[in-house]
């Protein structure tokens, strides 16, 4: 159940000397400067029918992301050849193909590779407006104390809707306990999250250790897991997001 991974994520963090879970330790404030690099993360698996539409959406954003990394969680679709005939002689696009883990595993791998200050995530069949990252990286320029940023998104496909935590852009704050108590989910779909590099760091060695508890739905585990880490947050109303449904 999702409660019985909770406690199992938060156990996993509290491998080490200090009698506090990793999870629950104060992140440090980042310097308002801290925004120079980003890196954009893009998941798929059999998405070759879209991925190549969602990475030409990062490469059209307004502020350039300064890299882009791919990851092809096994697909056995026309993936791999999608992406080698489109981006395969652009620098700014890394490719990187391994055996199939899930959705989460695909993020692992990204964020082990990632050199951005800020990371953001992309489903290989979602879409980014083109001030998606610019809008962001503004967010996080203005709030030097928030480590999490989570944007509203306009589904497309079969559903025509915009989804919306609030009408207007909200600091969240802390919503550590609120994770902990109640299983509260302070956050939306994956395209729409991106977080600062130290939490991050933060969070990877407890997302490799719940990798086959999370093959789907990776969202969750980054968004609860966020919230452990004592991470403040803040909610973008514009919906950037071009989500598929």
């Amino acid at each position: 159940s999702g409660r019985q991974t909770l406690w199992h994520f938060i156990k996993i963090s509290g491998a080490n000397k200090d009698p506090r879970p990793r999870l629950l330790r104060r992140l440090p404030d980042c310097p308002a400067d801290f925004v120079k690099t980003t890196s954009v993360l893009i998941n798929t698996y059999n998405y070759g029918l879209f991925v190549a539409e969602a990475v030409d959406s990062v490469l059209a954003q307004s502020l350039a992301p300064t890299e882009i990394i791919v990851v092809d969680d096994g697909s056995t679709d026309d993936t791999r050849a999608v992406l080698a005939a489109k981006f395969g002689g652009n620098p700014a696009v890394k490719v990187i193909h391994q055996r199939n883990a899930g959705q989460l595993a695909a993020f692992v791998t990204g964020f082990e590779n990632a050199t951005g200050d800020i990371i953001l995530m992309l489903d290989a069949d979602d879409t980014y407006a083109p001030e998606h990252l610019a809008n962001v990286v503004r967010a996080f320029e203005a709030h030097p104390e928030v480590d999490f940023v989570f944007t509203a998104h306009r589904q497309f496909g079969e559903a025509n809707a915009v989804l919306q935590r609030s009408p207007q852009d909200q600091h969240q704050g802390f919503s550590l306990i609120g994770t902990f108590a109640r299983m509260l989910l302070v956050g939306s779909a994956t395209s729409t999250l991106a977080m600062r590099r130290p939490l991050v760091l933060t969070l990877l060695p407890i997302l490799r250790s719940v990798v086959p508890q999370w093959r789907i739905r990776a969202d969750d585990s980054l968004v609860m897991g966020a919230s452990l880490a004592g991470s403040q947050k803040y909610f973008l109303a514009e919906p950037t997001v071009n989500y598929r449904v």
